[in-house]
């Protein structure tokens, strides 16, 4: 078993990050609490053919070049924004608002780059 020390946990604080490593295909380029997070496309993603069976270690494909999620605490407000056009997914939604949302209120473009949840950090 690794000592915590060796791994750098002796160092940490409660300080924002300020630099991110990751090996995703798309990179972090904002995170306001409370507003949103927005990732862009990661160009120098290098990917894996095939991967892992059964893992989160597959190739990963990069449809769109930006992805922005902002928090929305009030599920109407969600549903509304949905109803809108405002987003393109929305996460947490209870059972009873499938009747309301089934039906998209457009079959227009889906280039559209936003996402909503509840999760506000």
């Amino acid at each position: 078993m690794r000592d915590l020390s060796e791994v750098g946990l002796d160092n940490a604080t409660d300080d924002p990050l300020t630099e991110f490593i990751g090996t995703g295909p798309y990179r972090l380029v904002e995170h306001v609490p409370d507003v949103h997070i927005l990732f862009e496309r990661f160009d120098d993603y290098a990917a894996i053919e095939g991967g892992a069976n059964g893992s989160y270690a597959r190739h990963k494909y990069q449809w769109v070049d930006e992805i922005e999620f902002i928090p929305v605490p009030d599920e109407a407000a969600r549903v509304a924004g949905m109803q809108a056009g405002d987003y393109h997914v929305a996460m947490n939604l209870g059972n009873d608002q499938y009747d309301v949302l089934k039906t998209p209120p457009t079959c227009g473009s889906t280039s559209g780059r936003r996402a909503t949840g509840t999760s506000s950090s």
